[in-house]
Formats: structure tokens, C-alpha cells, sequence
């Protein structure tokens, strides 16, 4: 059928902006990096946790026959290196005023964002650190006949250190398998997904590397724990954008426009990493 007039034009796109990532849902935060923390965006941060070993004990006997303590926890120095996120338009100024660019800017940035912070995250992408993949504090558990036993070795590994709940990262191709299997549960009105150990998962972005930075085996990804995350990123208010008047190549007629996100990921002392196959029976 012929059209009897040209399209409606609108401003913008009708969908809602929600991205499907919930990395930041299971982190603390996003937290700002403003103030005192502004300089964190080129430098990073830097802090100190007691938590990352089990209290030890002794045994009680009579009052002449003390028992003595062995003193070894300590303090355990976490140190995340920055990295910046950006969105970008390549363009005619043609009926483009600043405020619709940064409008497109804005939207390409806040429904990706998550997924590539969780891409970075899991391969130590762009100066990030500390991250899973290419990280060598984190510990290889091996191959897992399935994603049953891989859970159960990651949670082990961690809770037999560490008592807060930790965090588990799993590519998206798993996550069909852990509902089927009931691996984990929305167990709240945020949506977040936890294991019967009230281990969060984030169904993510990442690579399926190994703990060096290599290719798994054919047929399988890695997933793994750490203990809690944190975010910490630059607000809405204090983004860097380009402007039309800043970016026209008058050579060519076109906009080359950016906006950017400082961002800062950490996690609390430990991480471990298995491979699990991503297809198989389903029992």
C-alpha cells in the first residue's frame, strides 16, 4: 500500500530506557565520584578491609594452662584502577540542535553502560583492575562436568574464607540452565537472583575467560565468584560531552560527538573462576 503522506516524524525512540544487566543492582552503589573522590576518576581508589579472613579461636582449660592465640589476620589492601565508558554519534548537523545530540548521547550511554562495565569487568578491559579474566590473584577451580558442580565448587571456595555474601558472574548463555536447574531464585522486589547460599548472581556481559586471560575449551565459559562488588562512577550531572560547534569536521559536513562515564569496580578479597559446558542434558 502507498503511503498518502511522509512518516510522523518523532523526538525520540518510544521504548523505555531499561537495560537488562543488573551489575549494579548487585553491587553497592553506583556511588559518585565527586568531592573528595573526584580525583579518583584519573587515579583510582584505594582502601583497606579487615574482613577478608574467618576469626580464629582456641580452646578453654584450666586457669594455669592458658591457651595461647595465633595472631596472622590482617588488614587486606584493595587498589581499583579507573576506566571511562563513552558513547558516541557520527553524524550530518543537519536539523541537530545540542540538546537532541546530547539527548542521543545520553540514551546510547545509560542502556549499554552496564553491559560494557561488565564486558571490562570480565576480561580487565581498559586499564580496570581489579577484574576475573587476566587477573592473577584469581584461582583456576578447574572444569566442572556441569554448572551444578561449578556452583557448588565456587561457593565452596569463597565461603570457606569469607562470610558475607558473595557474588557470582555468569554469562548470559547460563542463565536458561540455572531457572531450569534451579541454581537460584528472584528471591526480592529488585529482582536480584540468588543461590540457596543467598550468593547473588548477575546474569552479565562477560567473557567466559579463563583466570589468565585465554580461551576456554570448546563448548564451555568460565564463571565466576567474588566477594561484594562496588561501583563507583561519575553522576549524570558532571558527564563530559561535546558540543555541534566543538566536533563539525567542515571538510566532511559531520558531527563526531562523545560522552563519557568515569567508572571505578571493585570486589571484596577473593575471586575464583571454573568452566562449566554451555549446553548439555538437562536433567
Amino acid at each position: 500500500m502507498a503511503a498518502l503522506n511522509g512518516p510522523v516524524v518523532l523526538d525520540s525512540g518510544p521504548n523505555p530506557l531499561i537495560s537488562r544487566s543488573q551489575f549494579f543492582a548487585v553491587s553497592t552503589g553506583p556511588l559518585d565520584l565527586m568531592g573528595d573522590l573526584r580525583p579518583a576518576r584519573a587515579g583510582g581508589i584505594e582502601y583497606q578491609i579487615a574482613h577478608c579472613d574467618l576469626p580464629s579461636c582456641y580452646e578453654v582449660e584450666c586457669i594455669d594452662a592458658h591457651n595461647t592465640k595465633t595472631l596472622t589476620n590482617g588488614f587486606t589492601l584493595i587498589t581499583a584502577d579507573p576506566f571511562v565508558v563513552y558513547s558516541d554519534i557520527l553524524c550530518t548537523p543537519v536539523g541537530l540542535t545540542d540538546e537532541r545530540l546530547k539527548k542521543a548521547l545520553y540514551e546510547q550511554l545509560v542502556m549499554g553502560e552496564q553491559a560494557r562495565v561488565e564486558a571490562v569487568f570480565s576480561q580487565q578491559a581498559c586499564g580496570q583492575a581489579p577484574g576475573l579474566a587476566n587477573n592473577a590473584a584469581a584461582v583456576d577451580l578447574g572444569a566442572a562436568v556441569d554448572i551444578v558442580q561449578a556452583v557448588s565448587e565456587l561457593e565452596g571456595f569463597l565461603y570457606d574464607q569469607y562470610s558475607a555474601p558473595g557474588v557470582l558472574h555468569v554469562p548470559y548463555r547460563f542463565a536458561a540452565y540455572f531457572e531450569n536447574l534451579h541454581l537460584a531464585e528472584r528471591m526480592d522486589s529488585s529482582g536480584i537472583w540468588r543461590t540457596k547460599l543467598d550468593t547473588k548472581v548477575n546474569f552479565g556481559n562477560y567473557s567466559g575467560l579463563s583466570p589468565t586471560g585465554g580461551d576456554p575449551a570448546a563448548g564451555t565459559a568460565y564463571i565466576y565468584i567474588t566477594g561484594q562488588t562496588v561501583v563507583w562512577r561519575t553522576p549524570d550531572s558532571d558527564l563530559f560531552v561535546t558540543s555541534r560547534r566543538e566536533v563539525l569536521n567542515r571538510t566532511t559536513n559531520q558531527l563526531t560527538a562523545v560522552m563519557e562515564r568515569e567508572y571505578v569496580v571493585a570486589f571484596d578479597c577473593a575471586v575464583a573462576g571454573m568452566s562449566a559446558p554451555t549446553s548439555g542434558v538437562v536433567f
